[in-house]
């Protein structure tokens, strides 16, 4: 197989992103002005989800907080269809933490690794 059908088959596979259910985050989140947006983007025949300042436009960095902007100006770029989602960068001093649990689930089989159930029910248990 050549280079340009491997990217040809892995650009079939684009995968759908969650929608963005805006109610469903808390308040205290929306205020903070540590909002991004993101994009699928394939390298190196993989998708990526970097991230974008709210306007979708110029990649933002994760320690340049001028990069990063307000919930509303990311929700609204979102749901003008530029990007595939939001996110919100974390910072030392607001105290909040975050954990990327990749391949935690198996979607074929709905089911969950051991070792994402036990960082899971720690991380609900304080």
């Amino acid at each position: 197989m050549n280079a340009a059908a491997t990217d040809e088959s892995a650009q079939d596979q684009r995968p759908t992103p969650l929608p963005v259910v805006a109610k469903n985050i808390p308040d205290q989140l929306k205020t903070l002005p540590q909002w991004v947006t993101w994009k699928y983007e394939l390298r190196d025949n993989k998708w990526t989800k970097p991230p974008y300042e709210v306007n979708g436009r110029v990649y933002a960095k994760s320690s340049d907080t001028s990069t990063w902007g307000k919930f509303e100006d990311a929700l609204k770029t979102y749901k003008n269809g530029r990007v595939d989602g939001i996110g919100i960068m974390l910072a030392v001093d607001t105290g909040i933490v975050g954990v990327d649990l990749d391949h935690y689930r198996d979607p074929q089989k709905g089911s969950f690794g051991a070792w994402g159930k036990s960082i899971s029910k720690a991380a609900r248990d304080h």
